[in-house]
């Protein structure tokens, strides 16, 4: 019988597709404002640092934009 390796998915993989998620469900609509890294962190039961590195990813992926010392919100036209 083949073993097959089992990678269970990272922390932050699982808040990406709960967020983008979110997104293609129009739960968040382009523009609107995401809560903080804090209250995401609390909601999804990761650390602070989970949320950051998943919420680096959806801006790299085009699905965020994070305004410095403003926050982080839908793209205007996410993928």
């Amino acid at each position: 019988m083949p073993t097959t390796k089992y990678r269970p998915r990272a922390k932050h993989e699982k808040v990406v597709q709960a967020i983008r998620g979110e997104i293609i469900a129009g739960k968040l609509k382009p523009g609107a404002a995401l809560p903080g890294q804090a209250a995401l962190s609390e909601r999804f039961h990761v650390s602070p640092m989970t949320v950051h590195l998943a919420l680096r990813q959806l801006g790299r992926d085009g699905w965020l934009e994070t305004r410095e010392r403003v926050g982080t919100f839908v793209a205007q036209r996410p993928p």
